[in-house]
C-alpha cells in the first residue's frame, strides 16, 4: 500500500547526486506580486510568469512488487475555483521503501489576492477514486511598486 508522506511547494530543489538526499530551496509560503496600477478581482486567471515545483514523498509497506498510482494537483483562488491541474504517476520500485515525486510549473494562476490552496490527490492502481491526501496553502499578496521613470 502506497502512503503520502509530505508535499512542500518550492522554487527549486536539487538531489545530490553521491548521497541522493533532496534540497528545498525558497519553499513557497507566501507569493508577493508587485503591481503599479489599480488592481481589481478578475474574471479570468492571469498567469504570473515564475517557476515552481510541487515536491512530495511517498512510502510502502515492505513489498516484493512494484505499487504504482496517480497524483492529481489542483489548484484553488481563494474563492475555491479550480484554476488548473495535472496528473503525474508514480511507481515505487519492489524492494523500495520511499519515493520522491517532483512536478514543475512554469506560471502561477493568480485571480485575486488571498489563499491559494493546492490540493494533493493520489489514486493507487488497486482504487478507483482519488482521495485527498494534502492540502496546501499559499498565500498571495499585492505590493504597489512606483511605475518606472520616463
Amino acid at each position: 500500500m502506497i502512503r503520502h508522506i509530505w508535499t512542500v511547494i518550492t522554487q527549486k530543489s536539487s538531489i545530490d547526486q553521491e548521497t541522493n538526499n533532496l534540497t528545498l530551496g525558497e519553499v513557497l509560503e507566501e507569493l508577493q506580486v508587485g503591481f503599479t496600477g489599480e488592481v481589481k478581482d478578475l474574471t479570468e486567471a492571469v498567469v504570473i510568469p515564475m517557476n515552481f515545483e510541487v515536491v512530495s514523498m511517498f512510502t510502502q509497506t515492505a513489498s516484493k512488487k512494484a505499487q504504482g498510482g496517480t497524483v492529481q494537483i489542483n489548484i484553488l483562488d481563494p474563492h475555491k475555483k479550480e484554476l488548473g491541474n495535472t496528473e503525474q504517476r508514480i511507481e515505487i520500485p519492489a524492494n523500495s521503501r520511499r519515493l520522491r515525486s517532483r512536478i514543475r510549473a512554469t506560471g502561477f494562476p493568480f485571480t485575486k489576492v488571498g489563499d491559494y490552496t493546492f490540493e494533493i490527490r493520489f489514486k493507487a492502481d488497486v482504487d478507483e477514486d482519488f482521495q485527498l491526501v494534502a492540502n496546501i496553502p499559499v498565500g498571495v499578496t499585492l505590493k504597489k511598486i512606483a511605475p518606472p521613470a520616463k
